[in-house]
């Protein structure tokens, strides 16, 4: 039986430090089943400490097999974007040094990362790197860094955008092609948030999160949900928005005073397709079955199904405002002699219906220099309609200009 320790080459006995150390030639003979005698490790695999390097440039050059790798002149977020020192098959892991600091290490230069951008924004997570000699580039072959794909605490999108103008921590909207506008809750069409900006890497390049965890934010409270602001675009907001027409859209939850998770949650419209004031008719209200009628809608459908209130004038005086704008039917029931009434000055919405049931006379006075029209025919300023005949019947209803008659039966005379 053999016996093989797994940091030696099963091939040549000798130690392997690079893939490319393996000859695709080489063909072992072996005498029998393996013995495993050596649990392969992190540790065990790249034998060394690993040591810091910081991007200059956009750029750092490898010298071992495992590197913690920082910001230039330790920004907030820096993108790498060049590996130097690389051979055919030699492997390399990095891990950020700082929670702090981002490395965005992109699809361009000499590295191939998939197609998206690979966001490393906390110390717990790695990268996996082979370099390949036919394509000259170090093509990611795993770790916990966070793309695109979503295989890490976040959903991320590296995005160039000249002097965009925004800070950490920004809602943003899309308002164009492929360009970002800070996102406001006073509209609809302002408040369809894509993502929260988690790097202000400089003034025309961003890192946009569009769903998970984000840092580097500052004035929070754990635990509290935050709302999109309708009155500060891009902030969050603990106050939920209330102004009818509004938007309320919840899309941030803290965990500490400067963290939380980044959720796109469905923003509603305030007040929208809740509550109508449309009167209640069968055209208006027949099938809907997505708003309300408010209580004003109620009260005119139920003012118009209440039969008027009738009210007996015995003596002359004048029409009360309130007789105006209810349901009243005004009489002479019980009067004794011809009776005046004065009208107050006429307002939008007035009108009251006058029914002779004592042979008097009832007579309504228009006031100051208003006048009374019937058809095509018009009275006097400050001039009177009246009749004495039991059961004439009509209507008055202010139009802005004068007070229209509507004869519902009998007939009626007026001052001319």
């Amino acid at each position: 039986m053999a016996t093989v320790q797994l940091v030696k080459s099963i091939y040549t006995g000798a130690d392997v430090t690079s893939l490319g150390e393996v000859a695709a030639a080489d063909t072992p003979t072996l005498p029998g089943p393996l013995t495993v005698t050596t649990v392969l490790t992190a540790a065990s695999l790249v034998g060394a400490t690993p040591t810091e390097l910081t991007i200059s440039s956009g750029a750092v050059t490898a010298t071992q097999t495992i590197h913690f790798i920082d910001t230039e002149s330790d920004a907030a977020s820096d993108d790498l974007v060049t590996i130097n020192g690389g051979a055919d098959g030699k492997l390399l892991i990095f891990r950020p040094i700082h929670t702090d600091r981002t490395v965005v290490v992109k699809e361009t230069g000499n590295i191939c990362t998939g197609g998206s951008d690979i966001t490393l924004n906390d110390t717990s997570k790695y990268i996996l790197f082979v370099y390949d000699a036919a394509l000259t580039k170090w093509v990611v072959i795993g770790g916990t860094g966070g793309g695109s794909t979503g295989s890490s605490s976040a959903i991320t999108k590296s995005v160039n955008q000249g002097t965009h103008g925004f800070d950490v921590g920004n809602l943003v909207y899309l308002s164009g092609a492929s360009t970002y506008s800070k996102a406001l809750a006073d509209a609809a069409s302002t408040a369809e948030v894509v993502g929260i900006v988690s790097t202000d890497t400089d003034a025309d390049d961003f890192v946009l999160t569009m769903a998970g965890h984000v840092t580097g934010l500052t004035g929070l409270t754990a635990g509290a949900v935050y709302f999109l602001s309708a009155t500060s675009a891009g902030a969050l907001t603990a106050t939920e928005p209330t102004t009818a027409g509004y938007i309320t859209k919840p899309c941030f939850i803290a965990d500490t005073t400067t963290s939380g998770y980044f959720f796109n949650m469905r923003g509603a419209v305030i007040g929208g397709g809740i509550v109508s004031n449309t009167a209640y008719d069968a055209t208006s209200w027949d099938n809907v079955t997505t708003i309300a009628p408010s209580k004003n809608a109620i009260r005119d459908k139920i003012e118009s199904m209440v039969p008027s209130i009738l009210i007996a004038k015995t003596s002359s005086g004048s029409v009360s405002a309130a007789e105006l704008a209810g349901n009243y039917i005004l009489t002479n029931t019980g009067a004794g002699d011809a009776i005046a009434l004065t009208l107050p000055a006429g307002v939008a919405g007035y009108s009251v219906e006058v029914i002779v049931t004592v042979a008097q006379y009832l007579r309504l006075t228009a006031n100051g220099t208003e006048k009374f029209r019937y058809g095509t025919s018009e009275g006097a300023a400050g001039g009177y309609i009246r009749d004495n005949v039991i059961g004439t019947h009509f209507k008055i209803t202010w139009s802005g200009a004068n007070w229209d008659v509507q004869l519902i039966a009998g007939s009626v005379s007026y001052d001319q």
